[in-house]
């Protein structure tokens, strides 16, 4: 649902490519958010991320689209390398965080390396 408002937002509002960088800086916000560990912040950073993605995902879909005439295999060629970078990047974050768990801890990422920081 937030992908419809999303794109009313970027065809009425602030334009494709303001929406797509809006997207990610909710993303970025709702995540680190969601490290602080508190039940409230917690709440509000799955909020944000799911309005990010929908500012996010629709907006993208369609800047990859406006790169290339309508109809062509370079199209279809630009949708496909777009995907396979996302399915590449969802396939080494779901390798790569449990090594880093295992190797580091789970809470790594989210306790800075001096006491005291800011998740103690």
């Amino acid at each position: 649902m937030f992908s419809l408002l999303g794109g009313w937002i970027a065809d009425r509002l602030i334009g494709g490519p303001r929406a797509v960088i809006a997207g990610g800086g909710f993303i970025m916000l709702g995540n680190v958010m969601l490290a602080f560990g508190v039940t409230q912040v917690f709440f509000m950073g799955l909020a944000s991320i799911a309005l990010g993605v929908g500012l996010l995902k629709p907006n993208v879909s369609a800047l990859v689209a406006n790169l290339y005439p309508e109809g062509g295999s370079r199209r279809d060629a630009g949708f496909s390398l777009f995907y396979m970078g996302i399915n590449v990047g969802a396939l080494l974050g779901a390798l790569l965080v449990p090594l880093c768990a295992a190797h580091f801890g789970w809470h790594a990422g989210s306790r800075c390396p001096r006491r005291g920081c800011w998740s103690g």
